[in-house]
């Protein structure tokens, strides 16, 4: 019978007693809901707030069961995913500074962007991902808020920083327009 596992029995019937083993071992004496197990699985912060819980007040772990986090929200957190969305947006950057055929900023421009980096509070480490290790170490220095290796990113024309200019309204923290040089 096709949509059976090896031993018999469908797969949704499978999911079905996790979902009971794991009511029952939150003290539930019954399945927990779907969501709630898928997210539990993907989450341990939120399985761990389930089984603390089960200690205090019925009320919150029903509310907990009730309202888990959304499986997409916590999967575009995941490592793997950060790391896809900088290889996809790395490879983007790449292609337009190819199509540029690999233009640079002029030294004036390249020394006020790095400038404003270096006094940037977003500029750090890179966090311990494949992507930044492939990319040049984990020695180099980020933006938080995009991701970009700086050393790069400041060369490019095209680039523009995200974080805006704390005393120029309409201007990026580099000194150019919002929405590109």
């Amino acid at each position: 019978m096709s949509g059976e596992t090896p031993g018999g029995e469908t797969p949704e019937a499978g999911w079905d007693d996790h979902r009971r083993a794991f009511g029952d071992m939150l003290g539930l004496g019954g399945p927990v809901p779907d969501a709630a197990l898928r997210a539990a699985l993907y989450d341990g912060a939120y399985a761990q707030s389930l089984f603390a819980a089960r200690e205090g007040d019925p009320r919150h772990l029903r509310r907990l069961l009730d309202e888990p986090p959304e499986v997409e929200e916590i999967a575009a957190k995941s490592p793997q995913a950060r790391q896809a969305k900088l290889v996809r947006r790395a490879a983007n950057a790449l292609a337009l500074w190819a199509s540029d055929l690999f233009a640079t900023v002029d030294d004036e421009t390249l020394r006020r962007r790095r400038d404003a980096c270096a006094a940037c509070e977003h500029a750090a480490r890179p966090p311990d991902l494949l992507v930044y290790r492939l990319a040049g170490g984990l020695e180099q220095t980020i933006c938080e808020l995009c991701g970009c290796n700086l050393v790069l990113k400041t060369r490019f024309p095209e680039a523009s920083c995200p974080a805006l200019h704390p005393h120029l309204p309409g201007m990026t923290r580099w000194g150019e327009p919002i929405g590109g040089t």
